[in-house]
């Protein structure tokens, strides 16, 4: 099968969770043998040739880029501008769209002959009513309803009418979470709605054995008011019973954070290319992040490298086998602590806990093969 990746996302460096959403997603369908490509639909204002190539090292020749002139890339992120500090972030569903994404897609269709389009992001929908491609799927990445009204996002929000606009466009819907997926299915009873998660492969890894925890994240917001609860809340707890504990940080976040009086003891890694090498600096990976989506793909992705791991309550909801998954889940900043001071060093609590990751993994990776089976077959 021949499937047609679309976002307006770059893909390279992944240094977010929706950018390992779209490269695992296309990981998946390559390695079960379909032929994925992906076009890139060009909006940003500036030059970035670095991503270009990035990208292409990746996609090689399956890699195709909407390159659009600099007054419509202006258009749409004045659009966009707009809706964040005039309306919260709100959006219609056809808000950002133009007419070339679909023109473009028809356009390779004819010369790939693709048996599949995966879109990703409501507010790109439209062009499933204008494509040629026969099997049109809907990435939606998140619960876009409302999400400008818990008083702290203020990008990309819509609400139900909107919302299920785009998604009764599509044949089938892909959520990344169980919790998503069942809104999902009450806005559009007649549609094909599953939970494909994001792939992981597990990686089995030694015990370290000593005192780093482990942080890696995107830029968003919330990750950042994450870390400020786990400072003000839980760091001098930690560093008052084990003095040795470290914390470092990787990923995008790591900018945001540059002007930030940091605790001693806190090093930022920046941008982390070989996440294996990162990860094996500890073995416990904390997520102190406690909005956005409920599933993290980075709490997922932790289990999947054999961490520790710790988390908040709010990353549990959408979790599938939520019961089985080796992940502590506490917004008590004292049991953070506990936990912490308990299992940092304690290699027989270490290896028990990494058996079940081990587990879970398999078990998850089942279900989402049975759901892309469903989609694909």
């Amino acid at each position: 099968m021949k499937v047609l990746i679309v976002s307006e996302i770059w893909t390279h460096p992944i240094d977010m969770g929706n950018k390992r959403l779209i490269v695992d997603q296309a990981d998946y369908l390559t390695k079960h043998g379909h032929e994925v490509h992906f076009l890139f639909v060009d909006l940003s204002l500036k030059q970035l040739p670095e991503k270009y190539i990035l990208m292409k090292s990746y996609w090689g020749n399956r890699l195709h880029i909407l390159k659009l002139g600099l007054f419509r890339k202006f258009i749409y992120n004045l659009k966009n501008q707009i809706s964040i500090r005039f309306n919260r972030g709100y959006l219609t569903a056809d808000q950002l769209y133009f007419d070339k994404i679909h023109k473009e897609i028809n356009r390779l269709n004819l010369e790939y002959i693709f048996d599949a389009c995966i879109i990703n992001y409501f507010y790109f929908s439209k062009a499933f009513e204008k494509i040629t491609i026969k099997r049109k799927i809907l990435q939606t990445h998140d619960i876009f309803t409302n999400r400008n009204l818990n008083g702290s996002l203020t990008t990309m929000s819509t609400d139900e009418i909107e919302e299920r606009k785009a998604l009764n466009r599509a044949d089938y819907i892909l959520s990344v979470q169980d919790y998503d997926a069942s809104f999902f299915k009450r806005l559009s009873p007649t549609k094909k709605v599953l939970s494909t998660f994001c792939n992981f492969n597990y990686k089995q890894s030694d015990v370290n054995g000593n005192t780093n925890l482990l942080f890696l994240s995107g830029t968003a917001d919330f990750n950042i008011r994450g870390l400020v609860w786990f400072f003000e809340n839980v760091w001098e707890e930690l560093k008052e019973n084990n003095p040795a504990i470290r914390l470092l940080i990787g990923g995008g976040i790591c900018k945001e954070l540059d002007n930030y009086n940091l605790p001693e003891d806190v090093e930022l890694c920046g941008y982390i290319e070989n996440v294996d090498e990162f990860l094996s600096q500890g073995d416990i990976f904390i997520n102190p992040t406690y909005q956005g989506s409920g599933i993290k793909i980075k709490t997922l992705e932790s289990v999947a490298y054999d961490k520790i791991s710790i988390t908040r309550i709010h990353n549990k909801i959408g979790l599938p086998f939520a019961n089985d998954i080796p992940i502590y889940f506490s917004d008590s900043p004292k049991e953070w602590a506990d936990f912490i001071l308990n299992t940092v060093g304690n290699n027989d609590v270490i290896n028990s806990i990494k058996h079940k990751n081990k587990i879970y993994m398999k078990l998850l990776n089942n279900y989402i093969d049975q759901q892309y089976s469903e989609l694909l077959n």
